[in-house]
């Protein structure tokens, strides 16, 4: 029971780094963006 509450929280903490990696990676892009539209 533990083992499978451990691995959920695994799956969650992963799901929260992929999410957080992806709300990044359009931040950057939203600012590459607007360097290019200040150009």
């Amino acid at each position: 029971m533990r083992t499978m509450l451990q691995s959920c929280r695994a799956e969650q903490s992963r799901a929260e780094q992929s999410r957080a990696e992806q709300s990044r990676a359009e931040q950057s892009r939203a600012e590459q963006s607007r360097a290019e539209q200040s150009r």
